[in-house]
């Protein structure tokens, strides 16, 4: 199987785009993750990307869902007893 080369800041190699994207990232986020490294491959494509995340998550019409809301609780699991399979 073939593996994603990860671009690396300072590596003399890395296209002044891969490194703008990565230096985008680290300011964003604090840190560069293996993701972004792989996503650096292709800075034009990567820099779409995080701006259509970023369109979504703060950009949007929305309503935010609370914490306690039926939607975000977690289904409480059920033990299934052999008499309520039979009946």
């Amino acid at each position: 199987m073939a593996r994603i080369p990860t671009v690396r800041e300072d590596d003399p190699g890395t296209p002044p785009e891969a490194r703008e994207f990565l230096k985008r990232v680290e300011g964003g986020l604090g840190e560069v993750f293996n993701a972004a490294r792989l996503l650096a491959n292709h800075p034009q494509q990567a820099n779409a990307l995080i701006e259509f995340v970023r369109s979504v998550r703060h950009h949007n019409s929305l309503t935010p869902t609370l914490p306690n809301s039926p939607i975000r609780r977690r289904p409480t699991p059920t033990i299934a007893t052999t008499e309520s399979l039979i009946t």
